[in-house]
């Protein structure tokens, strides 16, 4: 009789070590979705109030002309809802039949410190000259004026962006007039890990302790 107490005891506390190991999984996956509501609403609250960069204009000063130097106006505006700081700007002016695609890790970036959200847009102006023979071909319609770059910045939150650009300008349009590339108009966008790896990361560190 004693035997068969013993051998209901044991599947007894084997039940109950099953029921505490399930409820501590519930008890994590439950701690788990808590965290991630809460990472969430600060990814989407960080989304919604960083500053977005980019170019509101361009105008030329004049049409090209062999010899002479010809500049672009660029308007950089933060169109977010706090300042970018750390803004930096890397481009190219140039006439050619095709924009040339730089990797912008290699040329060399002009500073411009911060920019404020909805203050009017900074100016900045590149200068070419040109070389001989280019007025006939861009008159002609061979040669276009290309002017593209990189603006990196950070935001309130000390989180890097970029944002890159790429417009062009033909002999038929009037000096404030550039149309958009068909390539190379981009910004960073939002990227996260997803909810599967995310879920596995956050359990793995909470076991080691390291849970942010």
């Amino acid at each position: 009789m004693a035997k068969v107490k013993a051998l209901g005891g044991s599947k007894l506390e084997k039940w109950e070590r099953v029921a505490v190991n399930v409820g501590t999984l519930v008890a994590l996956i439950g701690l788990y979705f808590l965290n991630e509501s809460i990472s969430a609403s600060t990814k989407a609250l960080k989304i919604q109030q960083r500053a977005w960069i980019g170019i509101s204009q361009a105008v030329l000063n004049h049409e090209p002309k062999d010899g002479e130097k010809v500049s672009v106006e660029l308007s950089i505006v933060n169109k977010g809802i706090s300042p970018a700081f750390d803004v930096s700007i890397k481009d190219r002016l140039s006439i050619f039949a095709k924009p040339i695609a730089d990797d912008w890790k290699l040329v060399r970036h002009d500073t411009r410190g911060t920019i404020f959200q909805d203050a009017p847009g900074l100016a900045v102006t590149r200068v070419l000259i040109v070389d001989p023979g280019t007025e006939a071909a861009y008159m002609k319609g061979d040669l276009k004026i290309w002017i593209t770059g990189e603006i990196r910045y950070s935001d309130a939150f000390g989180r890097p962006h970029w944002t890159r650009f790429c417009f062009s300008h033909d002999r038929t349009q009037n000096l404030a007039l550039f149309s958009n590339c068909e390539t190379g108009n981009e910004m960073d966008r939002e990227n996260y890990n997803s909810f599967s790896e995310d879920m596995w990361i956050w359990l793995r560190s909470l076991v080691r302790g390291k849970t942010e």
